[in-house]
């Protein structure tokens, strides 16, 4: 909590199920989230499926479900062209990857 709290700011890949673990999570600090697919109609309802954030001169797309593993760099690359990282959830696997002309993807 201490983390989250001193973060800059936080991004959430989605799955935080119910309105009232988001808004704790915006009481901790400024965030960003988008919705995942195990997150209630209310998430939903004020969350958008994908979004994109400027930080410290960076542009972060972040959406919940990349989709298969095979191509998952390329396809971000061109679903988020303006980015240059994209951070998504759903797998629930740590992952970081970066192109050669310094795109990420985590």
């Amino acid at each position: 909590m201490a983390r989250l709290r001193a973060a800059d700011l936080i991004l959430h890949a989605g799955d935080l199920s119910t309105v009232s673990v988001l808004r704790e999570l915006e009481a901790l600090g400024p965030a960003v989230a988008v919705y995942g697919n195990v997150d209630e109609a209310g998430v939903r309802a004020v969350l958008p499926a994908a979004t994109s954030v400027s930080a410290d001169g960076h542009r972060i797309a972040m959406v919940h479900d990349a989709g298969p593993s095979r191509g998952r760099l390329a396809r971000m690359r061109r679903r988020f062209p303006g980015a240059d990282a994209v951070v998504f959830g759903h797998s629930h696997i740590p992952l970081h990857e970066r192109a050669a002309d310094g795109f990420q993807l985590d």
